[in-house]
C-alpha cells in the first residue's frame, strides 16, 4: 500500500463504533497492524486511542481523504463529543 489517494475497501463505521475498533477492522482486512495502518493513513506515529480522544480537525481531514469516510463521521467516534 502507499499513502496516495483513497483506499480501495473501506468498511462504514458500525453505530457507536469507536475510532479504534474501526481502525483494528481496517488494519485486519489490509494485513496490517494498527500502528502501520494509522501511519498508512498519513498519520505515523500516531496512537489510535490518543486520536480517538484527540482528533484535530487535519488529522480529520487527512483520513477523510484516504477512507472517504466524513470528517463528521469520524468524530463521531471519537469521545470528542463528550466534552
Amino acid at each position: 500500500m502507499t499513502r496516495q489517494g483513497r483506499l480501495p475497501v473501506v468498511f462504514p463505521p458500525e453505530i457507536d463504533e469507536r475510532l479504534s475498533s474501526w481502525f483494528l477492522r481496517m488494519a485486519t482486512f489490509y494485513a496490517l497492524t494498527v500502528p502501520e495502518f494509522v501511519a498508512e493513513l498519513g498519520l505515523s506515529g500516531r496512537d489510535m486511542y490518543d486520536l480517538e480522544w484527540r482528533l484535530s480537525a487535519g488529522e480529520g481531514a487527512l483520513i477523510a481523504a484516504r477512507t472517504g469516510v466524513s470528517e463528521v463521521a469520524l468524530q463521531a467516534m471519537t469521545f470528542q463529543e463528550n466534552y
